[in-house]
Protein backbone atom coordinates (compact mmCIF):
# COMPACT_ATOMS: atom_id res chain seq x y z
CA UNK A 1 0.00 0.00 0.00
CA UNK A 2 1.30 3.02 -1.08
CA UNK A 3 1.88 6.56 1.44
CA UNK A 4 -1.00 8.18 0.20
CA UNK A 5 -3.49 5.49 0.18
CA UNK A 6 -2.11 4.97 4.51
CA UNK A 7 -2.38 8.28 5.06
CA UNK A 8 -5.96 8.32 3.39
CA UNK A 9 -7.01 4.99 5.24
CA UNK A 10 -5.89 6.53 8.60
CA UNK A 11 -8.06 10.06 7.89
CA UNK A 12 -10.96 8.40 7.22
CA UNK A 13 -10.51 6.38 10.55
CA UNK A 14 -9.62 9.12 12.60
CA UNK A 15 -13.01 10.69 10.88
CA UNK A 16 -14.88 7.84 11.92
CA UNK A 17 -13.43 7.96 15.42
CA UNK A 18 -14.65 11.55 15.35
CA UNK A 19 -17.69 10.90 14.32
CA UNK A 20 -18.47 7.92 17.07
CA UNK A 21 -17.72 10.65 19.61
CA UNK A 22 -19.62 13.38 18.30
CA UNK A 23 -22.72 10.83 17.98
CA UNK A 24 -21.85 10.09 22.04
CA UNK A 25 -21.47 13.38 23.39
CA UNK A 26 -24.98 13.82 21.63
CA UNK A 27 -26.30 10.75 23.42
CA UNK A 28 -24.84 11.95 26.41
CA UNK A 29 -25.46 15.34 26.48
CA UNK A 30 -29.23 14.94 25.40
CA UNK A 31 -29.34 12.65 28.23
CA UNK A 32 -27.83 15.27 30.32
CA UNK A 33 -30.45 17.82 29.42
CA UNK A 34 -33.47 15.92 29.97
CA UNK A 35 -31.64 14.86 33.47
CA UNK A 36 -31.19 18.58 34.29
CA UNK A 37 -34.80 19.33 33.22
CA UNK A 38 -35.88 18.08 36.90
CA UNK A 39 -33.78 17.79 39.96
CA UNK A 40 -34.52 13.60 41.47
CA UNK A 41 -31.75 12.86 39.04
CA UNK A 42 -29.08 13.83 41.28
CA UNK A 43 -31.09 15.19 44.22
CA UNK A 44 -33.51 12.40 45.60
CA UNK A 45 -36.52 13.21 46.41
CA UNK A 46 -37.08 12.64 49.80
CA UNK A 47 -34.73 15.34 50.17
CA UNK A 48 -36.70 17.94 48.31
CA UNK A 49 -39.81 16.69 49.98
CA UNK A 50 -38.25 17.27 53.64
CA UNK A 51 -40.18 21.32 53.62
CA UNK A 52 -43.53 19.37 53.33
CA UNK A 53 -42.76 17.38 56.09
CA UNK A 54 -41.41 20.36 58.42
CA UNK A 55 -44.28 21.67 57.82
CA UNK A 56 -46.81 19.52 59.12
CA UNK A 57 -45.35 18.50 61.84
CA UNK A 58 -44.37 22.04 63.08
CA UNK A 59 -47.81 23.31 62.29
CA UNK A 60 -46.38 26.49 60.47
CA UNK A 61 -48.08 26.35 56.65
CA UNK A 62 -46.84 28.31 53.73
CA UNK A 63 -48.25 28.95 50.17
CA UNK A 64 -46.34 26.97 47.68
CA UNK A 65 -46.65 27.09 44.04
CA UNK A 66 -46.89 23.75 41.74
CA UNK A 67 -43.65 22.45 40.87
CA UNK A 68 -42.64 22.07 37.01
CA UNK A 69 -40.95 19.10 35.42
CA UNK A 70 -40.76 15.43 35.82
CA UNK A 71 -41.73 15.36 39.51
CA UNK A 72 -44.34 18.11 38.81
CA UNK A 73 -47.26 15.55 39.76
CA UNK A 74 -45.47 14.69 43.35
CA UNK A 75 -45.24 18.70 44.67
CA UNK A 76 -49.06 18.73 43.31
CA UNK A 77 -49.96 15.81 46.26
CA UNK A 78 -47.53 17.20 48.64
CA UNK A 79 -49.27 20.58 48.54
CA UNK A 80 -52.81 19.54 48.03
CA UNK A 81 -52.25 17.15 51.19
CA UNK A 82 -50.38 20.42 53.34
CA UNK A 83 -52.89 22.79 52.57
CA UNK A 84 -55.88 20.31 53.48
CA UNK A 85 -54.39 19.82 56.72
CA UNK A 86 -53.80 23.30 57.11
CA UNK A 87 -57.98 23.88 56.40
CA UNK A 88 -56.97 25.71 52.96
CA UNK A 89 -59.83 23.65 51.47
CA UNK A 90 -59.87 25.51 48.19
CA UNK A 91 -56.06 25.43 47.69
CA UNK A 92 -55.86 21.70 48.21
CA UNK A 93 -58.88 20.76 46.45
CA UNK A 94 -57.43 22.96 43.61
CA UNK A 95 -53.90 20.75 43.76
CA UNK A 96 -55.88 17.70 43.99
CA UNK A 97 -58.07 18.57 41.01
CA UNK A 98 -54.51 19.42 39.21
CA UNK A 99 -53.15 15.95 39.88
CA UNK A 100 -56.75 13.92 39.04
CA UNK A 101 -56.14 15.43 35.62
CA UNK A 102 -52.40 14.56 35.18
CA UNK A 103 -53.12 11.49 36.04
CA UNK A 104 -55.86 10.76 33.72
CA UNK A 105 -53.62 11.89 30.99
CA UNK A 106 -50.63 8.99 32.14
CA UNK A 107 -53.30 7.35 31.79
CA UNK A 108 -53.92 7.49 27.96
CA UNK A 109 -51.36 4.34 27.64
CA UNK A 110 -51.53 4.31 23.66
CA UNK A 111 -50.78 8.03 23.16
CA UNK A 112 -47.85 7.95 26.17
CA UNK A 113 -46.26 5.13 24.74
CA UNK A 114 -45.95 6.85 21.42
CA UNK A 115 -45.12 10.05 22.72
CA UNK A 116 -42.47 9.11 25.35
CA UNK A 117 -40.45 7.55 23.22
CA UNK A 118 -36.80 9.92 23.39
CA UNK A 119 -38.06 9.85 27.51
CA UNK A 120 -37.56 5.93 27.32
CA UNK A 121 -34.28 6.30 25.18
CA UNK A 122 -32.79 8.82 27.95
CA UNK A 123 -33.66 6.58 30.57
CA UNK A 124 -31.41 3.87 28.79
CA UNK A 125 -28.48 5.92 29.24
CA UNK A 126 -29.42 7.42 32.78
CA UNK A 127 -31.94 5.86 35.31
CA UNK A 128 -36.04 5.85 35.99
CA UNK A 129 -35.86 9.63 37.63
CA UNK A 130 -35.48 10.93 34.21
CA UNK A 131 -39.39 9.46 33.73
CA UNK A 132 -42.35 11.54 34.54
CA UNK A 133 -43.64 10.06 37.97
CA UNK A 134 -46.46 7.72 37.66
CA UNK A 135 -48.46 7.12 41.46
CA UNK A 136 -48.52 3.75 43.06
CA UNK A 137 -52.13 2.27 43.19
CA UNK A 138 -52.17 3.32 47.12
CA UNK A 139 -51.69 7.03 46.39
CA UNK A 140 -54.27 7.45 43.69
CA UNK A 141 -56.62 6.27 46.41
CA UNK A 142 -55.91 8.48 49.00
CA UNK A 143 -55.78 11.05 46.13
CA UNK A 144 -59.83 10.03 45.69
CA UNK A 145 -60.12 9.80 49.73
CA UNK A 146 -58.94 13.16 50.12
CA UNK A 147 -60.41 15.06 47.20
CA UNK A 148 -63.90 13.38 49.05
CA UNK A 149 -62.57 15.14 52.08
CA UNK A 150 -62.48 18.39 50.52
CA UNK A 151 -65.84 18.46 49.11
CA UNK A 152 -67.45 17.33 52.81
CA UNK A 153 -65.35 20.11 54.23
CA UNK A 154 -67.05 22.37 51.81
CA UNK A 155 -70.43 20.48 52.69
CA UNK A 156 -70.71 19.17 49.21
CA UNK A 157 -71.64 15.49 49.42
CA UNK A 158 -72.48 14.66 46.38
CA UNK A 159 -68.90 15.75 45.23
CA UNK A 160 -67.05 13.61 48.16
CA UNK A 161 -69.79 10.46 46.94
CA UNK A 162 -67.82 10.76 43.43
CA UNK A 163 -64.86 10.76 44.70
CA UNK A 164 -65.10 7.58 47.25
CA UNK A 165 -66.93 5.81 44.22
CA UNK A 166 -63.99 6.31 41.70
CA UNK A 167 -61.64 5.27 44.98
CA UNK A 168 -63.53 2.09 45.07
CA UNK A 169 -63.32 1.69 41.09
CA UNK A 170 -59.45 1.88 41.07
CA UNK A 171 -59.16 -0.10 43.39
CA UNK A 172 -60.64 -3.02 41.39
CA UNK A 173 -58.96 -1.97 38.29
CA UNK A 174 -55.63 -1.27 39.23
CA UNK A 175 -55.28 -4.51 40.87
CA UNK A 176 -56.09 -6.45 37.59
CA UNK A 177 -53.35 -4.02 35.69
CA UNK A 178 -50.98 -5.10 38.37
CA UNK A 179 -51.41 -8.37 38.19
CA UNK A 180 -51.01 -8.26 34.25
CA UNK A 181 -47.64 -5.81 35.06
CA UNK A 182 -46.41 -8.13 37.60
CA UNK A 183 -46.56 -11.32 35.01
CA UNK A 184 -45.31 -9.41 31.85
CA UNK A 185 -42.42 -8.23 33.78
CA UNK A 186 -41.49 -11.98 34.50
CA UNK A 187 -42.02 -13.17 30.89
CA UNK A 188 -39.59 -10.09 29.58
CA UNK A 189 -37.34 -11.29 32.18
CA UNK A 190 -36.84 -15.51 30.86
CA UNK A 191 -36.97 -13.86 27.22
CA UNK A 192 -34.27 -11.77 28.16
CA UNK A 193 -32.25 -14.65 29.97
CA UNK A 194 -32.36 -12.41 33.31
CA UNK A 195 -33.86 -14.30 36.70
CA UNK A 196 -35.41 -12.21 39.16
CA UNK A 197 -33.31 -12.69 42.50
CA UNK A 198 -35.10 -13.81 45.71
CA UNK A 199 -32.66 -10.95 47.71
CA UNK A 200 -35.89 -8.42 45.91
CA UNK A 201 -37.98 -9.44 49.20
CA UNK A 202 -35.34 -8.36 51.36
CA UNK A 203 -35.30 -5.22 49.49
CA UNK A 204 -38.54 -4.36 49.92
CA UNK A 205 -37.96 -4.18 53.58
CA UNK A 206 -40.86 -6.94 54.00
CA UNK A 207 -39.95 -9.57 56.45
CA UNK A 208 -42.22 -12.90 55.36
CA UNK A 209 -44.85 -14.24 52.79
CA UNK A 210 -44.88 -13.15 49.06
CA UNK A 211 -45.75 -9.66 47.62
CA UNK A 212 -49.35 -9.12 48.09
CA UNK A 213 -51.40 -7.35 45.23
CA UNK A 214 -54.41 -6.32 47.54
CA UNK A 215 -52.33 -5.48 50.51
CA UNK A 216 -50.61 -2.81 48.36
CA UNK A 217 -53.60 -1.59 46.87
CA UNK A 218 -56.62 -1.89 48.90
CA UNK A 219 -57.43 0.78 51.63
CA UNK A 220 -58.96 -0.42 54.54
CA UNK A 221 -59.05 2.92 55.83
CA UNK A 222 -60.66 4.36 52.84
CA UNK A 223 -63.34 1.66 52.77
CA UNK A 224 -64.22 1.91 56.06
CA UNK A 225 -64.62 5.98 55.36
CA UNK A 226 -66.93 4.77 52.76
CA UNK A 227 -68.70 2.95 55.14
CA UNK A 228 -69.51 5.89 57.46
CA UNK A 229 -70.12 7.90 54.78
CA UNK A 230 -72.46 5.94 52.61
CA UNK A 231 -74.28 5.12 56.45
CA UNK A 232 -74.73 8.60 57.15
CA UNK A 233 -76.52 9.30 53.67
CA UNK A 234 -78.87 6.37 54.34
CA UNK A 235 -77.14 3.57 51.71
CA UNK A 236 -76.97 0.73 54.18
CA UNK A 237 -75.90 -1.80 51.58
CA UNK A 238 -73.13 0.08 50.04
CA UNK A 239 -72.11 0.87 54.10
CA UNK A 240 -71.77 -3.32 54.41
CA UNK A 241 -69.90 -3.55 51.01
CA UNK A 242 -67.50 -1.18 51.76
CA UNK A 243 -66.70 -2.71 55.37
CA UNK A 244 -66.93 -6.13 54.13
CA UNK A 245 -64.01 -4.71 51.87
CA UNK A 246 -61.78 -3.18 54.46
CA UNK A 247 -62.11 -6.73 56.53
CA UNK A 248 -60.44 -8.36 53.41
CA UNK A 249 -57.03 -6.73 54.37
CA UNK A 250 -58.08 -6.17 57.94
CA UNK A 251 -59.91 -9.68 58.80
CA UNK A 252 -59.01 -9.04 63.12
CA UNK A 253 -59.46 -5.01 63.46
CA UNK A 254 -62.38 -4.94 66.48
CA UNK A 255 -63.91 -1.93 65.19
CA UNK A 256 -64.66 -3.68 61.45
CA UNK A 257 -66.23 -6.70 63.02
CA UNK A 258 -68.52 -4.82 65.52
CA UNK A 259 -69.35 -2.20 62.32
CA UNK A 260 -70.36 -4.93 60.29
CA UNK A 261 -72.62 -7.24 62.56
CA UNK A 262 -74.17 -4.09 63.59
CA UNK A 263 -75.27 -3.01 59.90
CA UNK A 264 -76.01 -6.50 59.21
CA UNK A 265 -78.15 -6.71 62.50
CA UNK A 266 -80.56 -4.20 60.48
CA UNK A 267 -80.70 -2.53 63.49
CA UNK A 268 -81.50 1.08 64.34
CA UNK A 269 -82.14 4.03 66.72
CA UNK A 270 -81.81 7.65 66.77
CA UNK A 271 -78.30 7.88 68.54
CA UNK A 272 -75.83 9.83 66.80
CA UNK A 273 -72.31 8.21 65.98
CA UNK A 274 -69.27 9.33 65.97
CA UNK A 275 -66.38 8.41 64.32
CA UNK A 276 -62.99 9.02 64.96
CA UNK A 277 -59.53 8.56 62.33
CA UNK A 278 -56.44 9.37 63.45
CA UNK A 279 -53.46 9.73 60.81
CA UNK A 280 -49.75 9.10 62.53
CA UNK A 281 -46.63 10.40 61.11
CA UNK A 282 -45.26 9.77 57.88
CA UNK A 283 -45.59 7.41 55.04
CA UNK A 284 -41.45 5.53 55.30
CA UNK A 285 -39.44 7.06 52.71
CA UNK A 286 -37.23 4.46 49.85
CA UNK A 287 -33.70 3.90 50.25
CA UNK A 288 -31.22 3.17 47.70
CA UNK A 289 -30.17 -0.79 48.08
CA UNK A 290 -27.51 -1.97 46.04
CA UNK A 291 -27.55 -5.96 44.54
CA UNK A 292 -25.26 -7.60 41.81
CA UNK A 293 -25.88 -9.89 39.07
CA UNK A 294 -23.62 -11.17 36.49
CA UNK A 295 -22.92 -10.37 33.41
CA UNK A 296 -22.93 -12.66 30.11
CA UNK A 297 -19.06 -12.97 31.01
CA UNK A 298 -20.02 -14.12 34.47
CA UNK A 299 -18.60 -10.65 34.95
CA UNK A 300 -20.53 -8.77 38.21
CA UNK A 301 -22.96 -5.51 37.53
CA UNK A 302 -23.64 -3.73 40.61
CA UNK A 303 -27.11 -1.66 40.17
CA UNK A 304 -29.36 -0.14 42.68
CA UNK A 305 -32.82 -0.67 43.26
CA UNK A 306 -35.65 1.49 45.40
CA UNK A 307 -35.96 -0.49 49.15
CA UNK A 308 -37.50 0.07 52.65
CA UNK A 309 -35.47 -0.54 55.47
CA UNK A 310 -37.76 -3.14 57.84
CA UNK A 311 -37.05 -1.01 60.94
CA UNK A 312 -38.58 2.25 59.67
CA UNK A 313 -41.23 0.11 58.65
CA UNK A 314 -41.72 -1.45 62.47
CA UNK A 315 -42.07 2.41 63.76
CA UNK A 316 -43.93 2.01 66.31
CA UNK A 317 -47.56 2.72 66.78
CA UNK A 318 -50.02 5.33 68.67
CA UNK A 319 -51.95 4.72 71.75
CA UNK A 320 -55.39 6.53 72.61
CA UNK A 321 -58.89 6.88 72.03
CA UNK A 322 -61.66 9.55 72.73
CA UNK A 323 -64.51 9.79 75.61
CA UNK A 324 -67.78 11.58 74.33
CA UNK A 325 -68.88 12.40 77.89
CA UNK A 326 -72.69 11.30 79.25
CA UNK A 327 -72.67 7.55 79.89
CA UNK A 328 -69.90 7.14 77.87
CA UNK A 329 -66.17 6.41 79.02
CA UNK A 330 -63.26 6.50 77.80
CA UNK A 331 -62.80 4.21 74.34
CA UNK A 332 -59.76 3.05 72.45
CA UNK A 333 -58.86 3.37 68.74
CA UNK A 334 -57.14 0.34 66.72
CA UNK A 335 -55.18 0.00 63.92
CA UNK A 336 -57.09 0.19 60.51
CA UNK A 337 -54.07 1.02 58.18
CA UNK A 338 -50.80 0.33 57.73
CA UNK A 339 -49.62 2.70 54.94
CA UNK A 340 -46.41 2.45 55.06
CA UNK A 341 -47.02 -1.08 54.83
CA UNK A 342 -49.21 -0.51 51.20
CA UNK A 343 -46.08 0.89 50.30
CA UNK A 344 -43.59 -1.63 50.82
CA UNK A 345 -46.49 -4.23 49.60
CA UNK A 346 -46.03 -2.40 46.44
CA UNK A 347 -43.08 -1.99 45.82
CA UNK A 348 -42.58 -5.43 46.01
CA UNK A 349 -45.16 -5.82 43.11
CA UNK A 350 -43.08 -3.89 40.91
CA UNK A 351 -39.61 -4.64 41.67
CA UNK A 352 -39.10 -7.64 39.45
CA UNK A 353 -40.06 -5.02 36.55
CA UNK A 354 -37.89 -2.30 37.71
CA UNK A 355 -34.83 -4.93 38.23
CA UNK A 356 -35.30 -6.30 34.64
CA UNK A 357 -34.97 -2.12 33.61
CA UNK A 358 -32.59 -1.42 35.68
CA UNK A 359 -30.27 -4.98 34.67
CA UNK A 360 -31.12 -4.00 30.78
CA UNK A 361 -29.82 -0.40 31.84
CA UNK A 362 -26.86 -1.47 33.27
CA UNK A 363 -25.62 -4.25 30.69
CA UNK A 364 -26.62 -1.45 27.79
CA UNK A 365 -23.93 1.09 29.53
CA UNK A 366 -20.99 -1.72 29.95
CA UNK A 367 -21.43 -2.53 25.84
CA UNK A 368 -21.49 1.27 25.42
CA UNK A 369 -18.19 1.40 27.71
CA UNK A 370 -16.68 -1.91 25.58
CA UNK A 371 -17.65 -0.20 21.88
CA UNK A 372 -16.12 3.35 23.07
CA UNK A 373 -13.03 1.84 24.42
CA UNK A 374 -12.58 0.13 21.27
CA UNK A 375 -13.31 2.70 19.09
CA UNK A 376 -11.86 5.73 20.96
CA UNK A 377 -9.56 4.05 23.57
CA UNK A 378 -9.00 4.27 27.38
CA UNK A 379 -9.41 7.93 28.04
CA UNK A 380 -13.38 7.35 25.92
CA UNK A 381 -14.10 4.70 27.98
CA UNK A 382 -12.94 6.00 30.96
CA UNK A 383 -15.33 8.97 30.82
CA UNK A 384 -18.18 6.44 30.40
CA UNK A 385 -17.61 4.64 33.47
CA UNK A 386 -17.58 8.18 35.50
CA UNK A 387 -20.76 8.88 33.49
CA UNK A 388 -22.19 5.51 34.16
CA UNK A 389 -21.65 5.55 37.63
CA UNK A 390 -22.69 8.87 38.40
CA UNK A 391 -26.27 7.98 36.63
CA UNK A 392 -26.44 4.27 38.39
CA UNK A 393 -29.65 5.85 40.65
CA UNK A 394 -32.31 4.53 41.82
CA UNK A 395 -36.07 5.59 41.67
CA UNK A 396 -37.03 7.18 45.28
CA UNK A 397 -40.04 8.99 44.34
CA UNK A 398 -43.32 8.83 46.53
CA UNK A 399 -46.29 10.93 48.08
CA UNK A 400 -43.98 11.65 51.64
CA UNK A 401 -46.46 13.02 53.49
CA UNK A 402 -48.99 10.42 53.71
CA UNK A 403 -49.73 9.21 56.88
CA UNK A 404 -47.42 5.96 58.28
CA UNK A 405 -50.24 4.56 59.82
CA UNK A 406 -54.52 5.27 60.33
CA UNK A 407 -56.26 4.35 63.70
CA UNK A 408 -59.98 4.30 63.75
CA UNK A 409 -62.92 4.12 66.26
CA UNK A 410 -66.46 4.40 66.26
CA UNK A 411 -69.00 5.58 69.36
CA UNK A 412 -72.57 6.20 69.63
CA UNK A 413 -73.77 8.82 71.65
CA UNK A 414 -77.78 10.62 72.65
CA UNK A 415 -78.11 13.85 71.20
CA UNK A 416 -77.44 17.18 72.47
CA UNK A 417 -74.23 18.87 73.71
CA UNK A 418 -71.30 17.13 74.58
CA UNK A 419 -68.13 17.56 75.46
CA UNK A 420 -65.73 15.17 73.22
CA UNK A 421 -62.30 14.37 74.78
CA UNK A 422 -59.58 12.94 72.66
CA UNK A 423 -56.16 11.61 73.50
CA UNK A 424 -53.82 10.63 70.64
CA UNK A 425 -50.04 9.65 71.59
CA UNK A 426 -49.34 12.26 74.35
CA UNK A 427 -51.80 15.28 72.91
CA UNK A 428 -55.03 15.93 74.07
CA UNK A 429 -57.57 18.04 72.13
CA UNK A 430 -61.07 18.97 73.59
CA UNK A 431 -64.58 20.00 71.32
CA UNK A 432 -67.83 20.75 72.31
CA UNK A 433 -70.19 19.86 69.75
CA UNK A 434 -74.33 19.74 69.42
CA UNK A 435 -75.51 16.53 68.03
CA UNK A 436 -78.71 15.93 66.47
CA UNK A 437 -80.00 12.29 66.45
CA UNK A 438 -79.18 10.46 63.75
CA UNK A 439 -76.84 12.37 62.53
CA UNK A 440 -72.56 11.58 62.12
CA UNK A 441 -69.55 13.33 62.92
CA UNK A 442 -66.17 12.54 61.59
CA UNK A 443 -63.50 13.43 63.14
CA UNK A 444 -59.87 13.43 61.17
CA UNK A 445 -56.97 14.05 63.62
CA UNK A 446 -53.83 14.10 62.02
CA UNK A 447 -50.30 13.74 64.41
CA UNK A 448 -46.90 14.92 63.17
CA UNK A 449 -44.43 15.07 65.70
CA UNK A 450 -46.01 17.15 68.46
CA UNK A 451 -48.24 18.78 66.47
CA UNK A 452 -51.99 17.42 66.18
CA UNK A 453 -54.64 18.70 63.75
CA UNK A 454 -58.71 17.95 64.14
CA UNK A 455 -61.44 18.24 61.53
CA UNK A 456 -65.02 17.91 61.78
CA UNK A 457 -67.19 16.62 59.25
CA UNK A 458 -70.41 16.63 60.24
CA UNK A 459 -72.76 14.10 57.77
Amino acid sequence: MSDTHARHYSSLGQRSGYHILSRFACVMLVAMLQACAHSSLFSPYPQQAESYRLSLASGVFEAAHPGTGRDALLHLLEQGRVAQVAGDFDTSQSRFEEAIAAVEQTDLRAQVRLSEGLNQGAALLTNDNILPYEMAAYERIFLHHWQALNYLAKQQPEGAAVELRRARLEQQVLAEQYEAELAEAQAKARDEGLSIPDELRDISGLETGAADIKSAIQSAYTFLFSSAFWEARGDRNAALVDAKLALETNPENPQLLAHIKRLESGKTNDKAQVWLFVEQGFVASKTAKQISFPNFHGELITISLPGYDTQTLRAPGLTGGMTTGGENTFASFSTISDVSHMAAQHLATRLPGIYLRQALRALAKQQMQEQVGQNLGGAAKLLTMVYSVATERADLRSWLTLPHRVYAMREEVTAGSRQIQLQVGGAQYTLDVTLKPNQTLLLRAIHTGQNLQVQQFVL
